[in-house]
Protein backbone atom coordinates (compact mmCIF):
# COMPACT_ATOMS: atom_id res chain seq x y z
CA UNK A 1 0.00 0.00 0.00
CA UNK A 2 1.45 3.35 -0.99
CA UNK A 3 -0.60 5.73 1.17
CA UNK A 4 0.75 6.22 4.69
CA UNK A 5 -0.06 8.43 7.69
CA UNK A 6 2.80 8.87 10.15
CA UNK A 7 1.89 10.10 13.65
CA UNK A 8 4.96 11.19 15.58
CA UNK A 9 5.81 10.36 19.16
CA UNK A 10 2.61 9.86 21.24
CA UNK A 11 4.56 9.64 24.52
CA UNK A 12 3.16 10.54 27.92
CA UNK A 13 5.21 13.71 28.26
CA UNK A 14 3.88 15.21 25.05
CA UNK A 15 0.25 14.48 25.85
CA UNK A 16 0.61 16.14 29.22
CA UNK A 17 2.66 19.19 28.32
CA UNK A 18 2.06 19.78 24.61
CA UNK A 19 -1.62 18.89 24.17
CA UNK A 20 -3.68 21.67 25.83
CA UNK A 21 -6.97 20.61 27.39
CA UNK A 22 -5.93 16.97 27.21
CA UNK A 23 -8.90 14.73 27.98
CA UNK A 24 -10.34 11.36 27.06
CA UNK A 25 -12.92 13.11 24.88
CA UNK A 26 -10.29 15.02 22.91
CA UNK A 27 -8.31 11.82 22.27
CA UNK A 28 -11.48 10.07 21.07
CA UNK A 29 -12.18 12.90 18.62
CA UNK A 30 -8.57 12.83 17.43
CA UNK A 31 -8.82 9.09 16.80
CA UNK A 32 -12.09 9.60 14.94
CA UNK A 33 -10.42 12.18 12.68
CA UNK A 34 -7.50 9.84 11.94
CA UNK A 35 -9.93 7.05 11.14
CA UNK A 36 -12.31 9.07 8.95
CA UNK A 37 -9.75 11.19 7.12
CA UNK A 38 -7.18 8.51 6.47
CA UNK A 39 -7.67 4.92 7.67
CA UNK A 40 -11.05 4.57 5.97
CA UNK A 41 -9.61 6.15 2.81
CA UNK A 42 -6.98 3.49 2.36
CA UNK A 43 -4.08 4.92 4.36
CA UNK A 44 -1.91 2.67 6.49
CA UNK A 45 -1.47 4.22 9.94
CA UNK A 46 2.04 4.32 11.41
CA UNK A 47 3.12 5.58 14.84
CA UNK A 48 6.73 6.62 15.31
CA UNK A 49 8.07 6.01 18.80
CA UNK A 50 11.25 6.33 20.81
CA UNK A 51 12.64 2.90 21.76
CA UNK A 52 12.66 3.78 25.47
CA UNK A 53 9.02 4.93 25.59
CA UNK A 54 5.60 3.33 25.16
CA UNK A 55 2.63 4.65 23.22
CA UNK A 56 0.20 6.33 25.57
CA UNK A 57 -3.51 7.18 25.38
CA UNK A 58 -4.04 6.73 21.65
CA UNK A 59 -5.26 3.29 20.58
CA UNK A 60 -3.23 1.31 18.06
CA UNK A 61 -5.42 -0.98 15.97
CA UNK A 62 -4.22 -4.42 14.83
CA UNK A 63 -3.88 -3.05 11.29
CA UNK A 64 -1.67 -0.16 12.45
CA UNK A 65 2.11 -0.32 12.69
CA UNK A 66 4.71 1.07 15.08
CA UNK A 67 8.18 2.12 13.94
CA UNK A 68 11.07 3.38 16.03
CA UNK A 69 13.54 6.25 16.02
CA UNK A 70 17.29 5.78 15.93
CA UNK A 71 17.74 7.66 19.23
CA UNK A 72 16.06 7.39 22.62
CA UNK A 73 13.72 9.91 24.20
CA UNK A 74 16.39 10.54 26.82
CA UNK A 75 18.90 11.40 24.10
CA UNK A 76 16.39 13.62 22.31
CA UNK A 77 15.53 15.63 25.42
CA UNK A 78 19.05 16.02 26.83
CA UNK A 79 20.80 19.23 25.85
CA UNK A 80 24.33 19.03 24.50
CA UNK A 81 26.83 21.76 23.59
CA UNK A 82 25.55 21.39 20.02
CA UNK A 83 21.88 21.57 20.98
CA UNK A 84 19.34 18.75 21.05
CA UNK A 85 19.64 15.55 19.04
CA UNK A 86 16.81 14.67 16.65
CA UNK A 87 15.68 11.37 15.17
CA UNK A 88 16.99 10.88 11.66
CA UNK A 89 14.06 11.55 9.28
CA UNK A 90 15.36 9.21 6.58
CA UNK A 91 15.56 6.29 9.00
CA UNK A 92 11.88 6.71 9.89
CA UNK A 93 10.66 7.05 6.32
CA UNK A 94 12.78 4.05 5.28
CA UNK A 95 10.63 1.94 7.62
CA UNK A 96 7.42 2.89 5.80
CA UNK A 97 8.29 0.86 2.74
CA UNK A 98 6.86 1.81 -0.65
CA UNK A 99 5.15 5.17 -0.24
CA UNK A 100 3.65 7.59 -2.74
CA UNK A 101 1.35 9.65 -0.52
CA UNK A 102 2.54 10.58 2.97
CA UNK A 103 0.64 12.47 5.68
CA UNK A 104 2.66 13.62 8.70
CA UNK A 105 1.16 14.71 12.01
CA UNK A 106 1.67 14.39 15.78
CA UNK A 107 4.30 16.14 17.91
CA UNK A 108 5.35 18.82 17.14
CA UNK A 109 3.96 20.87 14.27
CA UNK A 110 6.77 23.43 14.13
CA UNK A 111 9.64 21.02 14.74
CA UNK A 112 9.76 17.26 14.20
CA UNK A 113 6.67 17.16 11.99
CA UNK A 114 8.22 19.64 9.57
CA UNK A 115 11.56 17.82 9.61
CA UNK A 116 9.93 14.54 8.59
CA UNK A 117 7.71 16.25 6.03
CA UNK A 118 10.68 17.91 4.39
CA UNK A 119 12.37 14.52 4.09
CA UNK A 120 9.25 13.33 2.29
CA UNK A 121 9.42 16.28 -0.09
CA UNK A 122 13.12 15.69 -0.70
CA UNK A 123 12.27 12.12 -1.70
CA UNK A 124 9.65 13.38 -4.15
CA UNK A 125 6.79 11.90 -2.12
CA UNK A 126 3.39 13.57 -2.23
CA UNK A 127 3.67 14.83 1.36
CA UNK A 128 1.05 16.63 3.43
CA UNK A 129 1.22 17.99 6.98
CA UNK A 130 -2.22 17.80 8.65
CA UNK A 131 -1.88 20.66 11.12
CA UNK A 132 -5.16 19.82 12.83
CA UNK A 133 -3.82 16.41 13.90
CA UNK A 134 -0.84 17.82 15.78
CA UNK A 135 -0.50 19.25 19.29
CA UNK A 136 -2.77 22.04 17.99
CA UNK A 137 -5.71 19.64 17.76
CA UNK A 138 -7.48 20.84 20.89
CA UNK A 139 -7.44 24.38 19.54
CA UNK A 140 -8.59 23.70 16.00
CA UNK A 141 -11.10 20.96 16.82
CA UNK A 142 -13.08 23.54 18.82
CA UNK A 143 -13.58 25.73 15.74
CA UNK A 144 -16.96 25.78 14.01
CA UNK A 145 -15.43 24.74 10.69
CA UNK A 146 -13.64 21.66 12.04
CA UNK A 147 -14.69 18.50 10.24
CA UNK A 148 -13.34 15.15 11.54
CA UNK A 149 -13.97 13.60 8.12
CA UNK A 150 -12.16 16.15 5.97
CA UNK A 151 -9.07 18.29 6.44
CA UNK A 152 -9.25 21.74 4.84
CA UNK A 153 -6.33 24.06 5.53
CA UNK A 154 -7.98 26.85 3.52
CA UNK A 155 -10.79 27.17 6.09
CA UNK A 156 -8.27 27.41 8.91
CA UNK A 157 -6.23 30.05 7.13
CA UNK A 158 -9.28 32.11 6.13
CA UNK A 159 -10.53 32.21 9.73
CA UNK A 160 -7.08 33.09 11.06
CA UNK A 161 -6.56 35.83 8.46
CA UNK A 162 -9.92 37.33 9.41
CA UNK A 163 -9.09 37.25 13.11
CA UNK A 164 -5.63 38.71 12.55
CA UNK A 165 -6.92 41.56 10.41
CA UNK A 166 -9.53 42.44 13.00
CA UNK A 167 -7.72 41.87 16.29
CA UNK A 168 -4.02 41.35 15.55
CA UNK A 169 -3.07 43.41 12.48
CA UNK A 170 0.57 43.32 13.53
CA UNK A 171 0.84 39.55 13.03
CA UNK A 172 2.32 38.18 9.82
CA UNK A 173 0.02 36.66 7.26
CA UNK A 174 -0.96 33.01 7.69
CA UNK A 175 -0.35 32.66 3.96
CA UNK A 176 3.35 33.14 4.64
CA UNK A 177 3.32 30.58 7.47
CA UNK A 178 1.91 27.87 5.22
CA UNK A 179 3.82 28.50 2.02
CA UNK A 180 5.96 25.34 2.33
CA UNK A 181 5.24 22.66 -0.25
CA UNK A 182 4.14 20.07 2.32
CA UNK A 183 1.18 22.20 3.41
CA UNK A 184 -0.42 22.14 -0.06
CA UNK A 185 -2.31 25.34 0.73
CA UNK A 186 -2.99 26.07 -2.95
CA UNK A 187 -4.73 22.71 -3.30
CA UNK A 188 -7.44 23.57 -0.77
CA UNK A 189 -10.61 25.54 -1.47
CA UNK A 190 -12.50 27.21 1.39
CA UNK A 191 -15.91 25.78 2.21
CA UNK A 192 -16.73 28.65 4.56
CA UNK A 193 -17.19 32.35 3.88
CA UNK A 194 -16.40 35.55 5.74
CA UNK A 195 -20.12 35.76 6.48
CA UNK A 196 -19.94 32.33 8.16
CA UNK A 197 -17.02 33.50 10.30
CA UNK A 198 -18.80 36.70 11.32
CA UNK A 199 -22.02 34.81 12.10
CA UNK A 200 -20.11 32.37 14.29
CA UNK A 201 -18.41 35.27 16.07
CA UNK A 202 -21.78 36.87 16.82
CA UNK A 203 -23.11 33.53 18.07
CA UNK A 204 -20.14 33.12 20.44
CA UNK A 205 -20.59 36.66 21.77
CA UNK A 206 -24.28 36.00 22.49
CA UNK A 207 -23.41 32.74 24.22
CA UNK A 208 -20.94 34.55 26.46
CA UNK A 209 -23.55 37.12 27.39
CA UNK A 210 -26.05 34.39 28.31
CA UNK A 211 -23.45 32.64 30.47
CA UNK A 212 -22.68 35.87 32.35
Amino acid sequence: MSKKLLFLYPVEEYWLYSFPFYSEQSIELLEKAIDCRYRKKGYEIYYAMFPDREIKHIHVLPTDRVIYTDISFAEHTTATPNGFAYPAPHKLIDQLGQTEHLVVCGFHSCDCVRRIAQEGIDRKLDTLVDIELTELFSHYSSKFYFDPEQYNLANMVMAAEYENSKYHPYLSSMLEKYDAEYYHLKDFVPTITIEDIEANEISLERSEVRVV
